[in-house]
């Protein structure tokens, strides 16, 4: 399994096209989807990409494989930077990265990133066979602001909508490793 963060916040998976691809317990907190040409995955577990975590090699591998499968399985796919923050991702993946993240294969895009603005030219990219990795932040009790319980009205799911998928306020405090959904029982293209 993954080491996981004592967060907030879950992904409910309710399209046809969504499924969760790691779990805290019974909670999904990494979840995957796709739309059209494009694909998802969204985790509410950040810190599995930032650059200390990718230091673990299981962690290491399930990134390489979720940007892979966001790339449409190409070895090394372009990583679009938004801003130097998604920056030491590339580099601790030792990926190529290209700006502006439209001439990209995938994306990482964290919450606050995610302005009402830049929703639709998002989608439309996305749309069109681009992949997204929306990372939020982790959430813990030392935080001053957690995420809403019902998060409906934000961005990020407003984003995640189409794609059957939302970011939720169940808690996951208590679990150390995170269970990753086997590959080979995800049957999804």
């Amino acid at each position: 399994g993954l080491p996981a963060a004592n967060t907030r916040g879950g992904v409910t998976c309710y399209g046809a096209s969504a499924w969760p691809l790691a779990t805290a317990g019974d909670v999904p907190v990494v979840a995957a989807a796709t739309l059209g040409e494009g694909r998802v995955v969204v985790t509410t577990q950040g810190s599995l990409f930032d650059a200390y975590a990718l230091g673990n090699e299981t962690t290491r591998e399930f990134a390489l494989r979720t940007l892979r499968w966001l790339g449409r399985s190409k070895r090394k796919a372009k990583l679009g930077i938004l801003d130097v923050g998604s920056l030491p991702v590339a580099q601790a993946l030792e990926w190529d990265w290209v700006r502006p993240y439209t001439k990209a294969d995938v994306v990482v895009v964290s919450g606050e990133q995610l302005t009402p603005g830049f929703l639709e030219p998002l989608h439309a990219w996305v749309m069109e066979g681009g992949g997204v990795l929306l990372v939020t932040p982790d959430w813990t009790p030392k935080s001053e602001q957690p995420p809403k319980a019902d998060g409906r009205d934000s961005t990020a799911n407003r984003f995640l909508a189409p794609f059957g998928l939302a970011i939720d306020g169940r808690e996951t405090n208590g679990v150390d490793v995170l269970t990753i959904t086997p590959p080979a029982t995800v049957q999804h293209a």
